[in-house]
């Protein structure tokens, strides 16, 4: 008994390049927003601080000036970790750049200390970039120990103009919270 020989298979018809790279470009489109997105709700969260005093610091700026800590006795400080490739980061910078510059007349300094490990001129360039209105360091090992070694970023510490710490947050802080925390540190004089 004969069996027919069995019909030879198509040769398979080559996708354009595009088609094969598709599943993994919607897979990259699908992780950047995720990663991207603007959070819902609160994207901070606030760590009890004992009101103790900060470290002293002394670092150099973006622009090669020395910013330290004494120079800004008798105000509120927000010092901000942060760093160039943090998403959460980038998502708080607007907020901390129009507080800063709505409360411009008041005693109350926004610093950013970068914790890129990048050149200082690659930060330069993107806080330029970025037009972030606050002095912005590079934060050096030492001091991002002083801290209790910042670890998660953005880090976000409140210091009072006392020199004490007032508050500590975790992820992107917002504007409205320092709207809301603000006036319980200014001297009503100051407000």
């Amino acid at each position: 008994m004969n069996t027919p020989a069995p019909a030879p298979k198509p040769a398979p018809v080559a996708q354009p390049s595009w088609q094969r790279r598709l599943p993994l470009l919607v897979c990259l489109l699908v992780l950047a927003y995720w990663y991207l997105k603007p959070s819902s709700g609160a994207g901070f969260i606030r760590v009890p601080m004992p009101r103790v005093a900060a470290p002293a610091w002394s670092l150099t700026n973006i622009h090669g000036q020395r910013l330290d800590s004494a120079a800004f006795t008798g105000r509120v400080v927000i010092l901000n970790f942060w760093a160039t490739f943090c998403p959460p980061c980038l998502r708080e910078i607007p907020d901390l750049a129009a507080f800063h510059l709505a409360h411009s007349n008041q005693p109350v300094a926004v610093l950013g200390l970068s914790l890129d490990s990048s050149p200082p001129d690659s930060v330069r360039a993107f806080v330029e970039k970025q037009r972030i209105p606050y002095p912005v360091a590079i934060a050096d090992a030492a001091t991002a120990e002083a801290f209790g070694n910042v670890g998660q970023i953005p880090t976000t510490f409140i210091i009072a103009p006392d020199g004490t710490f007032a508050a500590r947050y975790l992820g992107a802080l917002t504007r409205e919270e320092l709207e809301r925390i603000l006036p319980t540190l200014l001297p009503s004089t100051a407000r």
